[in-house]
């Protein structure tokens, strides 16, 4: 039975998590609240739609299961925008590593033209940063929640953003122009 305290269409149902998309370098585009469904297609779905109207064409899009979504996305409506957008799915290494061969020749991350030596695996890196979270949030009202979300992923961007600009290895760069 529903609490009676909640109101409204989107406040009867529960809270069951975050769907992510981060970029290449770790900074979060955009989340979106998981409402009671789990990890369903309408999540990329809207993602996938969102990242084409606001970056526009050429995106390569990791996901743990991209080629079951590439196949979804040709399928409906959103395929047409996505065809014209020369959007592309593809799988994440650790995750596309389980999948069969001809999958893997497919849809592997790390044999898709522009994709360099990148993973996939970026949201993995988020949530395991973000578990610490969970007990924080756990018994929060919602507003509560998606502010301590809100101040967790607003200090993890900066500082991915002032780590833009650095080389991997600042000791060994600075050796071999001092040498």
């Amino acid at each position: 039975m529903p609490s009676k305290s909640k109101a409204g269409a989107l406040q009867v149902m529960d809270e069951t998590g975050i769907f992510s998309v981060v970029c290449r370098h770790g900074i979060v585009q955009f989340l979106l609240d998981m409402v009671q469904s789990g990890e369903l297609a309408k999540y990329p779905l809207a993602s996938a739609e969102k990242l084409i109207h606001t970056f526009g064409k050429g995106i390569l899009f990791a996901y743990n299961i991209g080629c079951t979504f590439s196949a979804t996305l040709s399928k409906l409506p959103i395929g047409d925008l996505v065809k014209e957008a020369n959007f592309r799915c593809c799988t994440s290494s650790f995750h596309g590593a389980a999948h069969h061969r001809a999958c893997q020749l497919d849809f592997l991350i790390s044999l898709q033209k522009g994709a360099g030596i990148e993973d996939g695996e970026g949201n993995e890196w988020v949530y395991s940063e973000s578990n610490a979270l969970a007990a924080i949030i756990h018994h929060a009202s919602p507003y509560y929640r998606h502010l301590r979300i809100h101040i967790h992923f607003s200090k993890w961007d900066e500082t991915k953003y002032e780590k833009l600009g650095e080389p991997p290895y600042l000791e060994y760069a600075l050796w071999v122009q001092l040498h």
